[in-house]
């Protein structure tokens, strides 16, 4: 294999890491905004851990990777399908430095619920949530265009 075959590998392993990783937490935090207060406390946590370790480094190697091939490939940053993809990603980026301190703010008020042996979790994690949600929604809806500008390269 080349190494333009690797990349394109590593570049796609990274898009569907992120991309599942962003379908997971969603279905873990509509799990945890039903569940109790120790269930909620879990969920989070592992909505935390898959962030640190799915989500934050797929980001990073995504547009590394993706602006390797580019260049690679001999396309330019000024065609329409490759200025839009970047501009994405870089507001998925922003979402997820967003979205972070968000679904950290969760973490923390369900665990801390979830220590005061609460049945339920309090107005404050409901209402963290409805600012978090967006955001998700924002992430999930940006990696789906961008994999249909890559697919679809619309000039």
């Amino acid at each position: 294999m080349e190494i333009f075959e690797i990349l394109k590998v590593f570049h796609i392993f990274c898009a569907c890491m992120m991309f599942g990783a962003t379908l997971v937490n969603g279905w873990l935090h509509l799990l945890a905004k039903r569940a109790n207060a120790s269930e909620a406390a879990t969920l989070t946590r592992a909505i935390m851990s898959i962030n640190h370790a799915l989500m934050a480094p797929s980001l990073i190697l995504l547009p590394i990777t993706g602006v390797a091939l580019l260049t690679m490939a001999g396309y330019a940053a000024k065609d329409l399908w490759i200025a839009l993809s970047l501009i994405l990603t870089l507001v998925i980026g922003l979402a997820f430095l967003i979205g972070i301190r968000s679904e950290k703010a969760l973490c923390e008020i369900a665990g801390h619920a979830a220590l005061t042996r609460a049945k339920i979790l309090p107005q404050q994690y409901h209402k963290a949530f409805k600012t978090t949600a967006p955001i998700g929604a924002i992430a999930t809806i940006g990696s789906i265009s961008i994999l249909w500008l890559m697919v679809a390269k619309p000039s």
